[in-house]
Formats: C-alpha cells, structure tokens, sequence
C-alpha cells in the first residue's frame, strides 16, 4: 500500500509567494489529516486539477476537506478568520522547503508505528484475556478437586466403617461355625430319637412282662416292675425335657443364622456399592488433575 497525495490547489501554489516573506529557517507546525488509497505514488502534481481534498488518519472515518494555509497566507479567495484546522493523532513539524511528497512519507511512516502500536496493544489484551480464562478455570478446576476429594474422604470413611462392621459381625459368629453348630444339634437330636424309640421298645417289652407276671399273680415280681417302671418313666420324663431343649436350641439357631445371614448379605452389597463409587471418584478425579 502506497499513499498518494492530491495534486495542490491554486490556494497551495499561492503560498510560494508568500514564502519569501518568511524566514528560511523558521519552522511552521501543520495540522493535516491524511487518507490512505490503494493508489501509486504521484510524484508530478497537476496544478490545472483544482481539489482540495486531503489525506485522513485511519481514526476519523468521514472524509472532511480542508485548505491547507500557512499561518501568514492570504488569498484574495478567502477573508481575514482564523480558520480552525482539523484534528489529527499527529502534529508534523513542516519546514516550508519540504515537499509533499515528504510530507506522506512522514504520514505513512507514523501510520505505521501507529498500526504496530495497535498490533502489540491488541496481543497484550489477548494475553490477559487468556490469563483471567486460565485463572477461572483454575479457581473452578480447584473447587471441583476440593469437592471430589470431600467425597472421596467421605467415602473412605464410610468403607472403614463397613468394615469394622464386617469384622464384628464376623466375631459375633462365623458362618461356617454356625452351619457346623446346627449339624451337630442335627445329629444329638436324631441319637435322641433312636434312645426315645428304643425306650418305647422296652416299655413295650415291659407291658409284656406285666402281663405274664399278671398271670402268674406273683406280687412281689410285680411291685419291683413296677418300681422299674418309674424309673422308667422318670428317665423318659427327663429325655423328653432335653428334647424339648435341643429343638428350642434348634428353632434359635435358625432364626439367628438367617439373622447373620442377611446382616452379612446386605452388609457385602453395600460394600460393593461404596467400592464402585470410589473407583468412579477416583478416574474422575485423575481425568481433572490431569487436565
């Protein structure tokens, strides 16, 4: 890109007669408003073209022409007032002898430190838009690892508990202890009932004999039956009572292993419920550390 400037005006080429009037070696400032065209450098103005357009700085987006007049210029085409010139981002000091050629190369060299200017301006606010993203994320990153580690801590807790639970549940009675118990309570009783069945046996054998001895009116051999009899009795009495003991010993047994039983059943499920959760916590919580 290439700026160009407009050909003078018959106003800018009055002003050579007004130079001499000046000294050589004063300097006067201009305030000029420049505009930059996809256009070649023009070296060999056209004094016979007569536009008094000049060039904007990129700030100002509606054109404006203004005359541009030496402080000390005066022109028949023009009355005595101080005409205000046009704000520019740049004050050029312009020694007279300059051409304007010059003057857009100033122009364009400044519109250039001004674009780089803007560029790094704009780099430096997208850093620090990336440096606050960066730290929001953070600060949300570290919420959620605090939380997570809230759980996972929770959790660990929870998974202790169980068990120490599992452990008393597990001196409270084994299992295998408890099936071996209720064997051996299986067994007593049915030694139980082949005495109970041989003692009717023998009652039976007893009535028999009771009946012979009947017949045979012999009192004395009937009154040591009978005597034999109630001892007889008396020891059926007592077996029946430690029967009576072992089936209620039996019915606690399988009322309290069902008990442990389902304590225990419950007691894994909910172990393996906590166990896939901390497993869950955990990937999650490595996928965010990772991140």
């Amino acid at each position: 890109m290439q700026p160009t400037r407009l050909p003078l005006s018959p106003i800018d080429s009055n002003q050579n007669t007004y130079r001499s009037q000046t000294s050589k070696t004063q300097d006067i400032n201009y305030q000029i408003q420049f505009q930059i065209t996809k256009q070649k450098l023009s070296t060999v103005p056209d004094s016979r073209q007569d536009n008094n357009a000049v060039y904007m700085s990129p700030r100002n987006t509606k054109l404006k022409t203004q005359t541009i007049l030496s402080p000390n210029c005066r022109s028949p085409l023009t009355t005595r007032k101080e005409i205000k010139p046009i704000q520019s981002p740049y004050n050029l000091s312009i020694h007279s002898a300059q051409s304007p050629i010059k003057i857009v190369n100033n122009t364009a060299q400044n519109i250039k430190q001004e674009l780089d200017y803007f560029k790094l301006k704009n780099s430096n606010l997208q850093k620090q838009i990336l440096n606050l993203t960066s730290e929001i994320q953070r600060g949300q990153s570290n919420a959620l690892i605090k939380e997570l580690q809230q759980k996972i801590q929770l959790l660990t807790q929870m998974n202790e508990k169980l068990t120490l639970e599992n452990k008393q549940l597990q001196q409270k009675g084994d299992v295998n202890q408890l099936k071996k118990n209720v064997e051996q309570q299986l067994q007593l009783i049915d030694d139980n009932e082949k005495k109970l069945k041989e003692i009717q046996e023998n009652q039976e054998k007893y009535e028999t004999s009771k009946l012979d001895l009947v017949k045979n009116s012999t009192t004395d051999y009937i009154t040591q039956l009978i005597l034999d009899l109630e001892e007889r009795v008396h020891i059926l009495i007592v077996e029946n009572a430690n029967l009576n003991k072992v089936f209620n010993q039996r019915i606690k047994l399988n009322e309290r292993f069902n008990t442990l039983e389902l304590q225990l059943k419950q007691a894994q499920v909910q172990f393996q419920k906590v166990k896939v959760e901390e497993k869950l916590l955990k990937t999650k919580y490595n996928q965010i550390k990772k991140k």
